[in-house]
């Protein structure tokens, strides 16, 4: 529908998107890839905070590959499937609010993957420090320049290679769903 693309802000064409495949198959390709899944629950075995303090000293769900699994906005996930899920977690909603809605704690949640992830990025540059050949970057704002007017190289981090991708294991989980009835859409 019109309104579902102009409500992803262009995201539906640079993220992979697959439907048509049951929840049990998703989880079941999730394990075969290695991604951990985590269910939101209200009654969570732990909270979002807790993953979030765990990451940052570099260990929990958080800091692995991972995927969210969330239900409906009236009724949440049911039970038997949350169950299903590697972990469950809750999300400390403080105040006087009773719960949050989707959108807001996918939200909440997707901000909490990503800061793990820069962490993890910033933990990797400090244990490996800079490479021997640092790549120059082109003069412009986001370079600074030697007093001589040359461009001051940067370290950028670790090769590519050596970086956990999440898209990779996006495409390492839709390579494990069934081709039966389901439906590529978006960048694959």
């Amino acid at each position: 529908a019109p309104k579902v693309v102009r409500s992803t802000a262009g995201s539906l064409f640079h993220v992979p998107v697959v439907t048509g495949v049951t929840l049990e198959d998703v989880l079941t390709a999730c394990h075969h890839a290695g991604v951990r899944t985590l269910a939101t629950t209200v009654d969570g075995e732990t909270g979002l905070d807790v993953l979030q303090d765990e990451a940052e000293t570099g260990r929990g769900a958080l800091t692995e590959p991972h995927a969210w699994v969330m239900g409906n906005e009236a009724w949440g996930l049911p039970a038997p499937d949350a169950a299903r899920a590697d972990h469950r977690v809750s999300i400390p909603v403080l105040g006087g609010a009773e719960s949050l809605n989707l959108a807001m704690a996918a939200t909440v949640c997707l901000y909490a993957s990503a800061r793990a992830r820069r962490a993890a990025r910033r933990r990797c540059r400090i244990m490996s420090g800079p490479s021997s050949r640092p790549r120059p970057r082109p003069p412009g704002p986001a370079s600074s320049s030697t007093p001589t007017g040359r461009t001051a190289p940067r370290w950028r981090g670790p090769p590519r290679s050596r970086r956990c991708d999440p898209l990779t294991a996006v495409t390492s989980v839709q390579q494990a769903l069934p081709e039966d009835g389901v439906h590529r859409a978006g960048c694959t």
